[in-house]
């Protein structure tokens, strides 16, 4: 209801003064007239406010919900003579003081004394109504607008206690059809697989990955297998396919988690402005929080991840897709749905969303002996071509993956320090010129190695060319295939390059636990002793004497390094 601004008073009429012989006339019954008072309030509602700063360790945001309310505007009490009309009645006489002569100046007001201290006390009592108003306006005005349908309010919650955050506003769920949601979905796997401007994906076709342009529908039909439920970074909203079942409801936990992420952290605010590398490293240490809210739910219900795997796998084998039938880009995204990364050592349950920092590469996520600060060599253009990209670890290891395997594909890419490529189009076919950067003169041999095997097993057509440009950089020009070809798919064990990284971190932590200094230079080392399988036979809480040896090696090694 609008306030309505008050009327200017009616005049109270009196009787003309005849003259000023010392007498004035004063109408009977004005004594009878009550003085009434009136107020104006302005009621305002306080909004949250999320200012990102770094917190711990170069984190990337923490949500800082600041409350502010104006204070409500006491309008001064407005003297109102619109009281009912009565009669002037008679009038009576009296004497006036003042006989044929102006009116006296009136005497000066007392002047009041000041309190500073009363008035310091009124300012507190002021300021913790306001502040206890400006709280109130938050609990109920903000806090309470977060409701969720009945079946997905308890995973909601389990988000919230699994995380140690809060929604800060509900997320639209929206449940689609069979065929309504495998399209929905495909085009948001398509989205995050190295997609071109023009669509076409030419960076991937450059490399053999894809063999002309991927339906959306098809992709979605074999990604929707195992992810059932998915959080839209563009429109803010849940999407799950219909159906209720265990493995429904753990997509649709990771997908409330996602969402919750970016309610605090807003990871995906600027995501289209981020490189490749860092576009595949923020979703992995998103995904990373989806991962470990299931392992606490896991946790929760023992038989929950078994009673899962069964449905996932009985889903598989009715829909007739087996894991190396997936195209090999699907496998990146699928890894990071099912496994996520995480900066080294792995984040603690009750600090989740504080260890999320902003990669300057994907190569910290998934290689555990990097600091999560070492930036991405920077690397000069491989040619004069618009828009140079830098695609990152994950891109190289997707493209080795088919011809080399898993194991060396990996050992390749773990080499990578930095890139820059150029996608084109020459005769009608997609081509794509890269410089890559390797850590070292070691790893330039790997990496330069493992490229010449993939180029060797390439179609002719391809034109692969694999040139070393110096110690540490590395040229490659390769184009579209001609020649017909199928869809490539990857092995069975496509996701190491997500899976290793966990292993590998947790027997770190356990030689953290073991006294291991919390150093990069120590850690890092531990890494390494690792991969040349100094720690081939490690079982999590195995009390075998010899791999309590072992590690106790491990330990006196690195201790110092």
């Amino acid at each position: 209801m609008l306030l309505q601004p008050p009327q200017p008073p009616p005049l109270l009429l009196q009787p003309p003064n005849a003259h000023l012989t010392g007498q004035i006339f004063i109408p009977a019954g004005v004594d009878q007239f009550a003085t009434a008072t009136a107020s104006v309030a302005v009621l305002t509602h306080a909004q949250p406010q999320l200012h990102p700063q770094a917190t711990h360790d170069a984190s990337l945001f923490t949500a800082d919900l600041s409350v502010s309310a104006a204070p409500s505007l006491g309008g001064a009490s407005i003297p109102y003579l619109g009281q009912p009309t009565r009669s002037s009645g008679s009038q009576r006489v009296v004497q006036s003081r003042v006989v044929g002569a102006q009116l006296a100046e009136p005497p000066a007001p007392k002047k009041r004394k000041r309190h500073p201290v009363r008035a310091f006390f009124s300012f507190l009592v002021v300021a913790s109504l306001l502040g206890g108003a400006g709280f109130t306006s938050w609990y109920f005005l903000i806090n309470k607008k977060v409701a969720w349908a009945q079946d997905v309010a308890p995973l909601a919650t389990f988000v919230e206690e699994a995380t140690h955050s809060k929604f800060i506003e509900d997320v639209p769920v929206t449940t689609l059809s069979v065929p309504e949601y495998e399209v929905k979905l495909g085009i948001d796997v398509l989205a995050r697989s190295y997609s071109d401007a023009d669509g076409r994906f030419g960076t991937l076709r450059a490399v053999g990955l894809v063999t002309g342009v991927p339906e959306p529908s098809m992709v979605g039909h074999i990604a929707a297998v195992a992810m059932t439920a998915f959080y839209s970074s563009a429109d803010k909203t849940i999407y799950r396919m219909d159906g209720r079942t265990p493995a429904f409801d753990l997509a649709t936990l990771r997908a409330l988690t996602v969402a919750l992420v970016d309610q605090n952290l807003s990871w995906s605010k600027d995501l289209a402005t981020l490189t490749d590398a860092q576009q595949v490293g923020i979703r992995a240490a998103v995904d990373g929080v989806g991962a470990e809210v299931v392992r606490a739910m896991f946790a929760k219900d023992p038989q929950l991840e078994a009673l899962v795997a069964y449905e996932v796998q009985s889903r598989t084998a009715a829909l007739g897709i087996a894991a190396e039938a997936r195209p090999t880009y699907l496998t990146a995204v699928l890894g990071s749905y099912f496994f996520g990364a995480h900066t080294s050592p792995a984040s603690k349950p009750d600090r989740l969303l504080a260890d999320i920092v902003m990669p300057s590469s994907d190569a910290p996520m998934f290689d555990p002996s990097r600091s999560s600060s070492t930036a991405a060599v920077d690397v000069p253009p491989p040619n004069s071509g618009e828009s140079p990209r830098t695609l990152g670890m994950q891109f190289w290891y997707l493209a080795l993956l088919p011809r080399l395997g898993a194991t060396d594909a990996r050992a390749a890419a773990l080499t990578w320090a930095g890139d820059s490529a150029v996608t084109t189009t020459i005769r009608g076919n997609a081509c794509l010129a890269a410089t890559i950067a390797t850590l070292d003169a070691a790893g330039n041999s790997t990496m330069s190695s493992a490229l010449q095997r993939w180029a060797q097993s390439l179609p002719i057509s391809s034109s692969a060319v694999i040139s070393n440009e110096s110690g540490t950089l590395i040229r490659v020009s390769v184009c579209e295939p001609t020649e017909p070809s199928t869809q490539v798919t990857g092995p069975a064990d496509a996701t190491l390059l997500y899976s290793a990284p966990m292993r590998e971190q947790d027997i770190g932590e356990n030689l953290i636990r073991m006294g291991l200094p919390e150093t990069q230079g120590s850690w890092s080392c531990a890494i390494a002793v690792l991969r040349t399988g100094g720690l081939a036979n490690f079982v999590e809480g195995s009390t075998d004497p010899l791999q309590a040896e072992a590690m106790s090696n491990v330990l006196s090694y690195c201790k110092n390094a």
